[in-house]
């Protein structure tokens, strides 16, 4: 049986073609790889935000934060519902499980429909409803 060395020494062309081989696989490899500095990471987050002009945060508490933290109750797989009151606007995080995106974008249209349901003041404006990712 023969050794490694001994292999090497004799068949010298064979082994530094090799040794070229596995270089150049591995610049390949380097360059084909995708890199990012900052991948996009989905944390099934949803910002909610209303804006309520001239309230104080105990009006905007009782008009506005209540019916919707009551519409958004009724979503399945949420985690965690925050939501604050503060002079002229309401601001609602929803924390989803984890999920699969198709998932989260389902839930995503799912507060949509739950916030257009919330009885709110007229004067409350359109709210505005985002995903929060690594990318914002």
């Amino acid at each position: 049986m023969a050794s490694l060395p001994r292999f090497s020494v004799h068949q010298p062309v064979l082994v530094n073609l090799l040794m070229i081989g596995i270089i150049l696989g591995g610049v390949f490899a380097l360059l084909a790889m995708p890199k990012e500095l900052n991948p996009n990471i989905s944390f099934n987050w949803i910002f909610v935000t209303i804006a309520y002009p001239g309230a104080s945060p105990e009006e905007v508490e009782d008009l506005v934060v209540i019916p919707v933290e009551k519409e958004l109750d009724k979503i399945d797989q949420v985690d965690e519902i925050e939501s604050t009151a503060g002079e002229g606007f309401a601001f609602f995080l929803v924390k989803f499980e984890e999920m699969s995106s198709g998932d989260f974008t389902a839930k995503l249209q799912e507060v949509r429909l739950q916030v257009d349901k919330a009885v709110i003041p007229d004067e409350t404006e359109d709210p505005e409803i985002e995903d929060f990712g690594s990318d914002d």
